[in-house]
């Protein structure tokens, strides 16, 4: 990463902005996560984000400001089932830019934490996830689809990954040259869910208790 950087220098002239996104998530629960599991899921997942930061800053430092992005999620805003690992890890995220933040502010350096939710990558909709959502192996998108759309507010289940770079690039630019040590959400509402049934889950347990009346008659 600190050859990365300097390469990048010697290109371009300087480092305005920086936008550490990477990760890695597999589920499990506090029983059944391995300690080899949870170590790799934060060094992969946390350290190794410092590690990307500190080989970038000495050169926003050294440029006059700029802007930092690390990559969390909503898992770092708040906890999710059989995510014990990479919840943490967010979390960690999320501490460490806001920690950040607060160092780099006199530099002129904003640091903020971007934090999606269901984006329609690999990550989530490959086999294993799928099989979390569908609550059997062999789960497939379409079963998918409504649980994940029960967790956000608005009516989608996921979005696409360009979602999260217009808030990027919105938060590196000018517009948003005042925003600093946040936990940016580009979540669909997830992390602002009400504690009730939500709205599409209320609906389709209406819709059930019709078809099991409709059946008994």
């Amino acid at each position: 990463m600190r050859a990365d950087a300097t390469r990048a220098v010697a290109e371009f002239g300087g480092i305005d902005v920086a936008v550490i996104n990477h990760g890695i998530a597999k589920g499990a629960t506090w029983d059944t996560i391995t300690d080899e599991d949870f170590d790799t899921m934060i060094e992969v997942n946390l350290v190794s984000v410092w590690r990307a930061a500190r080989a970038v800053i000495p050169h926003l430092v050294t440029r006059g400001g700029g802007s930092l992005l690390l990559t969390a999620s909503a898992a770092g805003r708040g906890p999710f089932h059989r995510l014990l690992s990479y919840v943490t890890a967010k979390h960690g995220v999320v501490g460490l830019a806001r920690a950040l933040a607060v160092e780099l502010g006199p530099h002129d350096i904003r640091v903020n934490a971007l934090c999606p939710g269901n984006v329609a990558t690999e990550m989530l909709h490959n086999p294993h996830v799928l099989d979390m959502y569908a609550g059997h192996p062999g789960g497939t998108v379409d079963e998918a689809r409504f649980p994940a759309q029960a967790a956000n507010l608005l009516p989608v289940p996921w979005f696409g990954p360009e979602a999260v770079a217009h808030a990027a690039v919105f938060l590196a630019s000018d517009e948003g040259r005042y925003i600093t040590g946040t936990d940016f959400a580009i979540d669909a509402g997830a992390t602002n869910q009400p504690p009730d049934i939500p709205a599409v889950a209320a609906t389709r347990l209406g819709e059930l208790q019709y078809e099991i009346a409709r059946r008994s008659e």
